[in-house]
């Protein structure tokens, strides 16, 4: 089984993959901010540009966003809230941390994400949170982030390299 990135658990091909190859439209925003994470680990990047509505939108291209993206390991997504606007049904909320490794060290994205519902289909719209990146240090004798209660040094370590 290949596991998604998401974190669901689910196999890639049954669970963010049918979003990505645009074979099924996400239902909430959880699911197409799953899917576009999945799609940064997977460097699927027009999906990332195709489910944007950000105000920059028509600056970014697949391209750049490989250049930006390029030597980064994406190695966890944890959801921490979803939440729907109670005054208006086609908008949504997503606070999410994102693991990842570049050059050697590790890394965590906090972040709160505003989804907007158009003509039936989620879009990301932008961070409205005060998001950090921020650098995590763990000795290789620690109990890896990933959640599998081994040591770092025996678990996700070697992804950094």
């Amino acid at each position: 089984m290949n596991t998604c990135p998401c974190g669901s658990n689910k196999d890639f091909g049954s669970c963010c993959q049918p979003l990505i190859n645009k074979e099924q439209q996400a239902q909430t925003p959880e699911q197409l901010m799953r899917s576009r994470y999945s799609a940064f680990a997977t460097e699927h990047y027009q999906y990332i540009l195709d489910t944007y509505l950000g105000k920059d939108k028509q600056d970014a291209n697949k391209e750049a966003l490989a250049e930006d993206y390029d030597g980064i390991q994406w190695l966890k997504l944890t959801v921490e809230s979803t939440e729907m606007d109670a005054a208006n049904s086609n908008h949504g909320f997503v606070t999410f941390s994102a693991y990842f490794g570049m050059k050697g060290k590790l890394f965590v994205l906090q972040e709160r994400s505003a989804f907007e519902k158009m003509d039936g289909s989620w879009f990301y719209l932008a961070d409205v949170s005060e998001s950090s990146n921020t650098r995590l240090k763990l000795s290789r004798n620690d109990i890896c982030f990933c959640g599998s209660e081994k040591k770092f040094k025996k678990c996700c370590e070697h992804r950094l390299n």
